[in-house]
């Protein structure tokens, strides 16, 4: 065991992982996680569309979607309590403006070991006929974040990793032997010999120089009432301006984004509901009137040299300033993995 201390600074889904498997694997005998909210996974972990990815979202990216299908497993064999699997999953390919075709979809899907069945009649009268392709059901599950928060909770207690809620860290102070002081309200809350910054989109924060390799953009998630016609069935149109529309377990509705409109590049959040859903009803009228409950805003983070194909490769970088301190993203919860196989190597 490495007598020393590690601190992670972020209590989302992958600050909690990161901490849990220093913890329990004894690499640092005291493991401090800080969370500025209070309570863990209070934010993108949880305010996001709950899909545990079975590759299917990224045919541009096969290196992404390859990971997406091996990790997939894992996470429901780790996380069974959290998992909501009576929901039938489908992807429509859009005839008109998608990047990628039914031909290309059922290739790429053979390609990295996922199943693809042709969807039943009853959903295809969801449909307008002439902009859709293609449909098919496929293998994938969703999670509900409210349980996933809490396993990780009691998980976290068990192990023995000091949970600081409501701890915002302004900053960290290089010491002579090399550690780094963790600071809070301008005084020093710990000296660990390893950070990890799992803070997602406030990566930069720590590190001013990471700003150039980062695309940080807010995005709007709507929640809608569940569409009778839909029943336990989650959508999502590929691959290029359409939207997914899922079940969202915690509130007990759906969840609505749109590649085209969730990037919110205005405040105005009426019309951005308005514009998400009026694509809905023209390309799938049989949903009927879809009525909007809430919605919210959340920074999005992403590898800018990955908008061209839609990749999410993690992100595990020492930094450049202090051998103490490495920096975490990764963008999709089912690909925690690959960070944690990078730690443990």
């Amino acid at each position: 065991m490495n007598a020393g201390s590690a601190a992670v600074i972020g209590g989302g889904f992958f600050g909690a992982m990161i901490a849990l498997k220093l913890k329990r694997e004894r690499y640092f005998e005291h493991v401090v996680l800080f969370e500025r909210e209070h309570a863990l996974l209070a934010r993108a972990s949880r305010f996001n569309q709950a899909r545990i990815h079975g590759g299917y979202h990224y045919p541009r990216s096969f290196v992404t979607a390859y990971r997406s299908r091996q990790n997939y497993p894992r996470f429901l064999a780790d996380f069974p309590s959290a998992v909501l699997s009576e929901v039938r999953h489908f992807y429509a390919i859009a005839r008109n403006h998608s990047q990628i075709s039914a031909s290309h979809f059922e290739r790429f899907a053979q390609a990295i070991g996922a199943s693809l069945e042709p969807a039943d009649e009853d959903l295809w009268a969801l449909f307008e006929r002439r902009l859709i392709e293609q449909i098919y059901a496929v293998d994938e599950q969703l999670f509900d974040a409210l349980k996933l928060a809490a396993w990780l909770t009691h998980a976290l207690e068990d192990a023995g990793v000091e949970v600081r809620l409501e701890q915002a860290v302004g900053s960290l102070e290089a010491t002579s032997s090399g550690a780094l002081q963790v600071m809070v309200d301008q005084q020093t809350a710990l000296v660990a010999s390893r950070v990890y910054n799992a803070t997602y989109a406030a990566l930069a924060q720590f590190e001013p120089s990471l700003m150039p390799e980062l695309k940080v953009e807010a995005a709007t998630l709507l929640m809608v009432d569940a569409p009778a016609a839909l029943g336990a069935r989650a959508l999502t149109v590929m691959d290029g301006p359409f939207f997914s529309l899922l079940p969202y377990p915690p509130l007990d509705c759906y969840s609505l984004s749109h590649v085209r409109y969730t990037p919110s590049r205005s405040g105005d959040l009426s019309a951005i509901t308005a514009r998400m859903l009026r694509d809905v009803k023209r390309l799938a009228p049989g949903l009927g009137e879809i009525k909007a409950r809430q919605s919210w805003t959340e920074p999005k983070c992403v590898l800018a040299r990955h908008e061209i194909d839609d990749g999410r490769p993690i992100m595990l970088r020492q930094s450049e300033h202090h051998a103490a301190l490495w920096h975490v993203l990764g963008a999709k919860l089912d690909n925690v993995y690959d960070v944690l196989d990078q730690i443990s190597s």
